[in-house]
């Protein structure tokens, strides 16, 4: 009941100040989006929306996807749903990531599906909709790699194959990379990527203090993306 009550009062303190940009938001990220991104989205509202006070959840794309759902987040930040998105939901893409194949520097084989037969796979969870993204790019090819390991986190990922233990079929998201690594990067001809974006419902009492922070996230993304190309 006092969650109910202080959500209550949030909601008609939204409403009160709806055509203001003062409030307070609950967004979910992703961890691949935590440093990568959303230093630059936090450092955009600061110094263009300093009324929106955002309250960060970090989490996987399938539970924020669900917390937006309930109303538990206002908005998340994460890999586009492997099915439509309700119409009353709000999706904007923020960049999509390309597969890309990682060994240790000291491979010497160049050819991607060679690589994938024969080297020790590390997998990224087939849990994740990431995962899946690169599970589905697998059946297409017929690969059924060497699987040695399957991981739920991008980092540890790299860490490993960093390491000598084995290669990996990963979406090349945004820097900062664990630093210290000795890594190839291999491109993937025809692989699908992993679209990361924003999502909110529409009509919420937060509507316009959502809507304005989806659109720093995008005005940052392309910003990004920019920085990364010059």
């Amino acid at each position: 009941m006092a969650r109910k009550l202080i959500e209550g009062t949030e909601s008609l303190k939204a409403i009160a100040t709806r055509n203001e940009e003062v409030g307070t938001i609950r967004v979910g990220v992703i961890h691949s989006m935590i440093t990568g991104l959303l230093p630059e989205i936090l450092t955009a509202m600061k110094e263009a929306r300093p009324g929106i006070l955002v309250d960060v959840h970090p989490g996987q794309s399938v539970d924020l996807y669900q917390k937006v759902l309930d109303g538990t987040l206002d908005a998340a930040i994460l890999v586009e749903p492997p099915f439509a998105i309700s119409k009353e939901h709000v999706w904007r893409e923020l960049r999509r990531d390309r597969l890309i194949v990682i060994t240790s520097s000291t491979e010497q084989e160049t050819d991607v599906l060679t690589i994938l037969r024969q080297a020790p796979f590390i997998r990224y969870d087939r849990k994740h909709w990431g995962g899946r993204t690169v599970e589905g790019y697998l059946r297409r090819e017929k690969l059924s790699p060497l699987d040695r390991y399957e991981l739920d986190s991008l980092e540890a990922i790299v860490v490993l194959v960093g390491r000598g233990l084995g290669v990996s079929l990963i979406p090349d998201w945004l820097p900062p990379w664990p630093e210290g690594l000795r890594l190839r990067k291999i491109a993937v001809d025809g692989a699908p990527t992993r679209n990361v974006g924003v999502i909110y419902r529409q009509l919420s009492s937060k509507d316009r203090l959502v809507e304005a922070f989806s659109q720093e996230a995008c005005k940052a993304a392309k910003a990004k993306e920019l920085t990364l190309r010059l």
